[in-house]
């Protein structure tokens, strides 16, 4: 089994942006959650995982505090276990979007797209207005159409449209393209050149 390439460093940062700020959606959370997640959003991770080991002692199934541990635990670098959390409340509650989002967003992190895909498609049908579910998707096609280019730029001998579009693709990754000519360089060429082998 082939092992996807890393990920390209401004996707990776944009990924784990977008996972330290929409983790929790604030309507789902209780009143220990949210003095919690105040915690892990000043940075105090160890009051935090006392916090949250006390809230899980009374509440084990808490989906709210299961959720903000897995938070946690991704912002440790122990990204194995927050990814098996988020696993497991996907499958304790199927209805949630936010495990699918987010266990996406560490997934594109290690280079698993198709696995990332395939989780924000659940978060969108779950919540069809999901709006950080449809970017982080847009993210991961905008990366993998990229790393299609890079592959077809080293197969070319000269000036080639292919270049254009990469150079136009990785500025939009790291939010740089502000030019609109280099914008509308990308759409010139039709999208597809040609049928055959």
């Amino acid at each position: 089994m082939s092992r996807n390439p890393p990920p390209h460093p401004a996707l990776t940062l944009a990924l784990i942006l977008a996972l330290c700020s929409t983790l929790v959606p604030r309507p789902l959370l209780a009143q220990s959650a949210e003095e919690i997640l105040r915690l892990v959003e000043a940075g105090r991770h160890d009051d935090a995982a006392r916090a949250l080991q006390g809230g899980l002692q009374r509440r084990p199934q808490d989906p709210h505090l299961r959720f903000i541990q897995a938070i946690v635990l991704a912002q440790q670098d122990q990204v194995g276990q927050a990814m098996a959390m988020l696993h497991q409340l996907t499958r304790d509650f199927p209805e949630l979007p936010e495990p699918y989002n987010n266990l996406a967003v560490l997934q594109a992190g290690q280079g698993d797209y198709q696995g990332a895909i395939a989780n924000l498609q659940k978060a969108i049908r779950l919540k069809p207005d999901y709006l950080t579910a449809h970017e982080n998707l847009g993210n991961i096609y905008v990366e993998l159409a990229a790393q299609s280019y890079e592959k077809a730029s080293h197969m070319l001998t000269g000036p080639s449209p292919v270049s254009t579009r990469l150079t136009v693709l990785r500025k939009m990754s790291t939010g740089h393209a502000h030019d609109a000519m280099e914008a509308q360089a990308l759409m010139r060429e039709p999208p597809i050149r040609r049928l055959g082998p």
